[in-house]
């Protein structure tokens, strides 16, 4: 496995299975069942194969209404609720997916930027509302976007 290669893990990984359509074949030609746990190098993050099948995404609009109401007022006409959390839909996995078990820590995403698979190096600086500190190695990583990854 090349260096680049192990470093593509910051959020999803799809690869074709030829061994069962429910196995996760990975970069080294080991397949990974569902709902095993694996790393894919010692500083690489824990992931977990998800099981085929389907599951309902998406809230219905009635469910966040009440939520939607405490935020912000709605013009009038408009429908009650979150676009953003519907529609509810059906989702079929179909296709082996590797997904990471827990958020990605700062220290997981600088040992991919040492390895030349990430580029951005983020700021751990957090701030709160009166304060900052330097979040320590095991936070999870901030300052990264849905592009950097």
């Amino acid at each position: 496995m090349t260096t680049h290669s192990r470093w593509l893990w910051p959020v999803l990984a799809f690869v074709a299975s030829p061994a069962t359509a429910e196995d996760y074949r990975l970069p080294n030609g080991e397949y990974v069942g569902p709902l095993e746990i694996f790393r894919e190098c010692d500083v690489c993050p824990e992931m977990i194969v998800l099981p085929l099948g389907s599951f309902t995404m998406g809230a219905p609009l009635d469910e966040s209404a009440g939520i939607d109401m405490l935020w912000r007022r709605r013009p009038e006409g408009e429908p009650p609720g979150r676009r953003t959390e519907g529609p509810e839909h059906v989702v079929e996995m179909d296709l082996a997916i590797a997904i990471g078990r827990n958020e990605v820590t700062h220290d997981e995403w600088m040992a991919c930027v040492a390895a030349g698979g990430c580029s951005h190096v983020p700021d751990p600086t957090v701030k709160l509302d009166f304060e900052e500190f330097i979040a320590d190695g095991a936070h999870p990583v901030i300052d990264v976007s849905y592009l950097d990854i």
